[in-house]
């Protein structure tokens, strides 16, 4: 029932062949990281809509230890509900390093928020 459209920007994602080094990857490609009812309720019935970037610090463990907006959405709170649900949700395959061990990292998120997009109320 994800009813708001994800949009993933990894920083320094490659389409090189070698396996390692590598951004962190989210886990279930960020489906269900952001859902119906995060939609903040006057955003909605004011048709509010716009794209929250956040700045994530993923651990090695590929929690999201710490979330920050990198470019607002120009809604303070459609950008707070941002940073909870994914602080909340988010879960990574973290960040490898050339030899293959697991590194914190930081890596940017998209959610597009558009109240035409929500349904069921």
């Amino acid at each position: 029932m994800m009813m708001l459209s994800l949009a993933m920007a990894l920083a320094s994602a490659s389409a090189d062949d070698a396996p390692y080094p590598r951004p962190a990857r989210p886990l279930n490609g960020g489906q269900g990281w952001v859902v119906t009812t995060d939609y903040p309720p006057d955003a909605l019935r004011e048709g509010r809509s716009g794209v929250t970037t956040v700045r994530l610090s993923v651990s090695t463990r590929g929690v999201v230890d710490q979330c920050a907006v990198a470019q607002s959405s120009g809604h303070r709170d459609l950008d707070d509900r941002a940073c909870l649900a994914i602080a909340m949700r988010g879960r990574y395959d973290p960040a490898r390093n050339a030899d293959g061990r697991r590194v914190a990292s930081v890596v940017l998120h998209q959610i597009v928020w558009d109240p035409r997009t929500v349904s069921g109320g």
